[in-house]
């Protein structure tokens, strides 16, 4: 008998999309699933609109809580899942027919605790149409204990590795690791939580598919939008991603000039958010800027380090090592260099 699989959907103010959701997890070609909807205080008619599919689809069970956040949101689902293994979808995104079907069998073929595939940006306009895509694929594969140290670190590796719903887990290396999501945590969620998870487990698959649309709409994104502890939160996830190489056996040299290019990229993002935010006077930009390069040894931006960056991002790195105050902030606000991040 085909292995039970638990969809586990938290849904917040998503009552223009999760109709869209919902449908592509119940058209799936894989029918031996559980449909998780747990409705974290929604103050809309998310939870009237997933009663709906509820009452023609017994697969779908709608969870009611109160609002705890998205992390909160999907430890209940961990905590009522029935399957053999997990999976999370964002309730304003949506899944290709084949995900669980491929997926699955991947997992059963070679034992995997966990498989990760690629996924799909999808960028829309106010009208809900899309004006651009981009596709985030790994490179397939399959790793143990043993050789995780040989998973190609390329441009893509930290996003695709990062995000929960872009993998299928196994639900007894979850629930018996005791694994969570971390209550009350913003932006880097996933990171933690995955880095926990993939720093135990015993073999990792990858499939060179993309199966999952991340859906970018006009509105405040994790780029743009003024985090409490912005800056920590963002060094955390650096400081995770390099522990991770660093468990799964790399050579230090590799790990070092990860860890080089991954506090770079935070000091970036944080130079970024600083130098655009409109509503701080220049006075106390400059002081943030001053502040934030205080810490450029510990970033690994030292004098005398070197990194391959693409031009842009070399001449924000020289401004960085000179300690520019004026020619960080001109940068950061007349060019896009840091557009993206």
């Amino acid at each position: 008998m085909e292995p039970l699989v638990s969809v586990i959907m938290p849904v917040y103010n998503v009552e223009n999309y999760i109709a869209k959701s919902i449908e592509s997890v119940l058209r799936q070609s894989y029918q031996n699933l559980e449909l998780l909807v747990v409705i974290d205080g929604s103050p809309d008619n998310s939870g009237e609109k997933a009663e709906r599919f509820a009452v023609h689809d017994h697969r779908v069970r709608v969870l009611y809580k109160e609002n705890g956040g998205l992390s909160d949101a999907r430890n209940r689902g961990i905590e009522n899942a029935n399957g053999h293994y997990l999976y999370f979808l964002d309730s304003d995104d949506y899944i290709e027919a084949h995900l669980l079907e491929e997926t699955v069998r991947f997992a059963e073929d070679n034992d995997l605790d966990v498989v990760v595939f690629g996924y799909t940006a999808d960028y829309e306009n106010h009208n809900q149409v899309i004006i651009h895509s981009h596709q985030v694929i790994p490179p397939g594969g399959i790793y143990s204990n043993e050789n995780m140290n040989q998973i190609k670190l390329n441009d893509d590796f930290y996003n695709y590795i990062g995000y929960a719903w872009n993998k299928l887990y196994k639900a007894g290396s979850i629930k018996e690791g005791g694994f969570r999501f971390v209550k009350g945590l913003s932006l880097i969620e996933d990171i933690e939580f995955n880095y926990s998870v993939l720093r135990s487990i015993k073999k990792l698959g990858f499939i060179e598919k993309s199966f999952y649309h991340y859906i970018q709409r006009p509105r405040m994104t994790l780029g743009n939008a003024k985090y409490k502890d912005f800056y920590e939160l963002k060094l955390r996830a650096a400081t995770l991603r390099v522990d991770l190489l660093r468990d799964w056996g790399f050579e230090e040299k590799t790990v070092l000039n990860q860890s080089l290019l991954l506090y770079f990229r935070v000091l970036k993002s944080a130079l970024k958010n600083v130098s655009e935010d409109k509503d701080l006077p220049f006075t106390n930009k400059r002081m943030q800027i001053k502040t934030l390069l205080e810490f450029d040894e510990q970033l690994g931006c030292q004098r005398n380090a070197k990194l391959s960056l693409p031009i842009q991002d070399q001449l924000l790195f020289n401004l960085v090592k000179k300690k520019s105050l004026l020619g960080i902030h001109a940068l950061c606000k007349f060019t896009s260099i840091v557009r993206g991040l």
